[in-house]
């Protein structure tokens, strides 16, 4: 059987189009969206060619998915902050990936979380910022140390925030290539033969792209400031050096 074409543009459900047209309807639902298959998961997150249009595609979604009436609620609206995040870091909205990674830690109910929620974020948009660079050079991975170190260091001295960072510092000792290839080979599995991908499934595979392109090439810098800051810390509940003053977020992020 011949492959199915390959196309970008999001095939929306009945429910969808009538709340775009301004229908009241109920709220808003994962399973309301769909997307028409882009292709084969390994090379949509491997290839920039296909990456970026793909990105493009589900972002403006996104933005219309949120402009919906009534808003989306639950899991449907914080995978569609989540994808914000991802997919704006990735395409360089940096100001639109700082706002829901924003709206994202006033959900979180742990204190220990909410308060590391977001600051991965709010560093790179800052070193972006700095340095108007790709995130594979040196001058960018230097400025991301400078970004993240004064934010790591005003976390609360609790054993619940050095939980926090060492679940952090070890999952970038396990991120690599080949650890996110084996994810989009796995996700591919199951979704290189369907028809349609659902708001879980492009989240999943937004992911994957977004840490190849954004995270990875970061990942010494990433690595080196949490086991610095785990250092700093000595034992849970230790007391740490007087922190330094996080650089400010800019005003304009790109």
């Amino acid at each position: 059987m011949p492959p199915r074409p390959r196309v970008f543009s999001a095939r929306w459900v009945v429910v969808l189009v009538l709340v775009m047209a301004g229908a009241r309807v109920a709220h808003l639902r994962a399973s309301d969206l769909v997307w028409s298959r882009p292709g084969e998961v390994r090379e949509l997150v491997t290839e920039a060619a296909r990456f970026r249009p793909f990105a493009e595609r589900v972002a403006a979604d996104v933005e219309r998915a949120l402009a919906a009436t009534p808003a989306p609620t639950g899991e449907t609206l914080a995978r569609l902050r989540a994808l914000q995040v991802h997919l704006g870091l990735y395409l360089g909205s940096d100001a639109r990936a700082l706002a829901a990674a924003t709206w994202i830690r006033e959900t979180v109910t742990p204190p220990a979380e909410r308060s590391f929620s977001g600051l991965l974020t709010e560093a790179i948009v800052v070193a972006r910022a700095a340095t108007a660079v790709g995130s594979s050079s040196a001058e960018h991975q230097a400025a991301l140390g400078a970004a993240l170190a004064p934010r790591l260091e005003v976390l609360p001295p609790t054993a619940e925030i050095r939980a926090v960072l060492m679940r952090q510092r070890d999952r970038f000792r396990e991120l690599s290539r080949e650890s996110l290839l084996a994810e989009a080979d796995r996700l591919g599995a199951r979704l290189d033969r369907a028809d349609h991908w659902t708001l879980a499934d492009v989240d999943e595979v937004a992911r994957v792209g977004h840490r190849l392109a954004t995270i990875l090439p970061v990942r010494a810098v990433l690595l080196a400031e949490f086991d610095a800051a785990l250092v700093r810390r000595g034992h849970p509940g230790e007391e740490t050096r007087r922190p330094t003053t996080p650089a400010p977020l800019p005003s304009s992020p790109r």
